[in-house]
């Protein structure tokens, strides 16, 4: 199996030399289970290279039977500053591999930022 070109269930959002965004559909076919995600490759110094994964996603609870599970969570936001959530996202093999070809684009990123410094 290889990556599709243009990806099914992936789609670049935004390019640059250090920078992509993906948006990411979940197989289940719901809008609201999709993910938007950023890429950010860099080098702090010479040792140092990363690839930064930014994942936005949404999350909800139903109003009635999760009431008092969202009063929960506002207090702990408000008290604590901490807000624990979940989120998943089905991706068929297909999907998963051009998911991957992202990632590994990144990769190429980095590796080309390596030699331009040295």
């Amino acid at each position: 199996m290889q990556a599709q070109t243009p990806a099914k269930g992936v789609s670049e959002t935004y390019n640059s030399n250090n920078m992509d965004s993906y948006h990411i559909e979940c197989d289940c076919t719901a809008p609201d289970h999709s993910v938007s995600t950023w890429i950010e490759v860099g080098m702090e110094d010479e040792d140092m290279d990363y690839i930064s994964v930014t994942f936005y996603v949404k999350t909800w609870t139903p109003f009635f039977t999760g009431f008092w599970q969202r009063i929960k969570c506002a207090a702990n936001i408000l008290f604590t500053g901490v807000s624990t959530q979940e989120h998943g996202i089905l991706l068929k093999e297909q999907n998963a591999l051009n998911w991957i070809t992202a990632v590994q684009k990144s990769l190429d990123k980095v590796e080309q930022t390596r030699n331009k410094t040295i």
